[in-house]
C-alpha cells in the first residue's frame, strides 16, 4: 500500500513538473512573438504596444501567458509598462545585465576570471583604434593619472580607482559605444570584487605602474605593436592577482 502511495505522489509530482515546464516553453515562445512583432513592425523606443488582450488575440495565446511574457520582457529592459498608458517599447539598455553579472560574480571566482579575459581581448583588439585616435589632450590626462600612480607605487601603495581612470582615459576616444558600454560592465564588476574584498592588490605596486606605463608610452608613440605586447604583460599582473585570489580561497 505503501508503495502504490509513493507511486502515486511521484506521478503528480511528474505532471506538475511537465505542467510548469510547458507554462515555461509558452512564456519564452510568447516573448520570441512579442520581440518579431517589434521587429516587424519596425517600432522603435517610445513607440507604443498593443494592449494584453490584443497581443493575446494577435498571437492566440491566453493573456496570462502574454502577461508573464511582458513580466519577463521588462526584467529585461526590452519594453515598458506605463502606469495608465499601456506598454511601449524601451531602449537597449545593458544595465540589467551588469546586475545580474554583478550578482553572479560576488560568488563564482571563475566567472571574474572569464571576464578579465574578455576585458582583455575587447582591450587589445581595440588598441589600433585608440592608437589612431589618440589626442594631446587625452595623452595628458592619462600621463597625470601616471603619477599619481608612481608616487603611490614608490610607498608601495596601490589604488585601483587610478587604475580604472587609466583604463577609461585610454579608450575614451574610440567611436564605439557598445565596446565602452562593455567596458563600462567590466569596470563595475571589477569594483563589486574590490569592494567584496575578492581581488587582492597588486603585490608588487612598482611593477604594475611601469606595465601602465608601457601601454601609455605604446600609445603616445602611436606604436599598436608595442602596445600589444604591453597589453599581454598587464594581462599577466590581472592573472597573478586572480592567482593570490585563489590561493587566499583554498
Amino acid at each position: 500500500m505503501g508503495n502504490i502511495i509513493v507511486s502515486m505522489l511521484n506521478a503528480d509530482v511528474h505532471v506538475e513538473m511537465k505542467s510548469v515546464r510547458r507554462k515555461q516553453l509558452l512564456h519564452k515562445s510568447a516573448q520570441t512573438e512579442i520581440k518579431q512583432y517589434i521587429l516587424s513592425n519596425g517600432l522603435t523606443p517610445g513607440d507604443p504596444l498593443p494592449p494584453e488582450s490584443a497581443l493575446a488575440e494577435l498571437l492566440g495565446i491566453s493573456r496570462t501567458v502574454v502577461r508573464e511574457a511582458v513580466k519577463g520582457l521588462e526584467a529585461l529592459g526590452l519594453v515598458e509598462a506605463r502606469a495608465g498608458a499601456g506598454l511601449f517599447v524601451n531602449g537597449f539598455t545593458l544595465d540589467r545585465l551588469i546586475d545580474h553579472s554583478i550578482f553572479g560574480i560576488r560568488f563564482y571566482a571563475k566567472q571574474l576570471a572569464d571576464v578579465l579575459e574578455v576585458r582583455h581581448h575587447i582591450e587589445s583588439g581595440m588598441s589600433e583604434k585608440a592608437v589612431n585616435a589618440r589626442t594631446p589632450e587625452q595623452i595628458a590626462r592619462m600621463q597625470e593619472i601616471l603619477v599619481q600612480m608612481h608616487s603611490l607605487a614608490e610607498q608601495g601603495k596601490y589604488d585601483h580607482s587610478l587604475d580604472e581612470q587609466f583604463h577609461r582615459a585610454l579608450y575614451i576616444n574610440v567611436d564605439n559605444s557598445f565596446v565602452l558600454k562593455i567596458l563600462e560592465i567590466f569596470w563595475t564588476i571589477y569594483q563589486e570584487a574590490n569592494a567584496g574584498g575578492g581581488l587582492p592588490a597588486p603585490r608588487f605596486p612598482q611593477v604594475t605602474y611601469r606595465r601602465h606605463e608601457d601601454i601609455f608610452l605604446a600609445l603616445k608613440a602611436g606604436d599598436v605593436h608595442a602596445m600589444h605586447a604591453a597589453m599581454d604583460r598587464h594581462r599577466v599582473g590581472v592573472q597573478e592577482r586572480l592567482h593570490l585570489m585563489d590561493e587566499a580561497r583554498t
